[in-house]
Parts: C-alpha cells; structure tokens; sequence
C-alpha cells in the first residue's frame, strides 16, 4: 500500500469575524493547491450521513499521561472518503492552530497530540481529498482543557 506524507502549514486568518483556517503546502507541478479550510462558519458540509466526525476524546496511551485523538469514521456500511482529521487547538476560540493531522482512508482515520499545559480549547477538523466536504465539532461540542 502506498501511503502518501502530507506536510502542510497552517496558518490562520479572521474574515469578517469568522475563523478560517487555511492550509498549504509545498506543491509539486502537478498538484492543485489544497482546499480552503471552513472552520466553524456554520456550514458543515459532511459528505454523508453516516460519515461522523468526534469530539477530540481522551486517551490514556502507555505513558500515564492524557492524550487527546480526533476521530473520523462511518457506520452501517457507509464510509467517509479519503481526506484528512486534524486535532485543532485554540486559546481564544477564534485562531485556531494544527495540533495533529492524519490521513482519513478506507473511510476512517484519527490524529493525535498531547494537550497543552494551560487553558485551551480543542476541536476535531474532517475534509475530504477534493474539498468538497467538511466539518468541525467546536460549534457542537466543543472541549475546554485547563492543564
């Protein structure tokens, strides 16, 4: 299986009070530019009904200390297509930052960061290869760490 490194910047702008987070990366001359991403505006477009994007949720890896995963996934038989999760943090709930991102394929995928000490909050981000779907969990459920 070929597995492909994703190496994007992020970097975050305020439109009209509206967060947006837009990434880049270094593209090759025969890759397209990669999509804007619309963080929180209020208009998830997931690209299916069973396609599920999670709250970032607490793990406890080996180490004894907290780690928090954000999560894409579907059930009954559905899937959410290729694209990538990214554990977002934010000390304002307006720039919003890159923790962790991992591919989504084969309908799922999970990226994961330990918090950062201090006062924080968390969102998970899903957007599809094309761009033509997305969505964010800060306006639903978002999570607030003080560490």
């Amino acid at each position: 299986m070929h597995h492909r490194k994703l190496a994007a910047l992020l970097a975050t702008t305020t439109v009209a009070a509206t967060p947006t987070l837009v990434a880049t990366r270094a593209a090759g001359a025969d890759e397209a530019p990669h999509p804007v991403l619309h963080l929180d505006t209020g208009l998830d477009n997931m690209p299916a009904a069973a396609c599920t994007l999670l709250p970032p949720m607490e793990v406890f890896p080996v180490s004894d200390q907290p780690a928090l995963i954000a999560q894409a996934g579907a059930y009954k038989g559905e899937y959410c297509p290729d694209g990538s999760v990214s554990l977002l943090y934010s000390a304002d709930r307006v720039h919003w930052k890159s923790m962790a991102t991992a591919p989504v394929l084969e309908g799922s995928g999970g990226a994961g960061a330990i918090p950062w000490h201090g006062d924080f909050w968390y969102q998970s981000y899903y957007i599809t290869a094309d761009g033509t779907g997305w969505g964010s969990t800060d306006s639903t459920s978002p999570v607030h760490i003080v560490w």
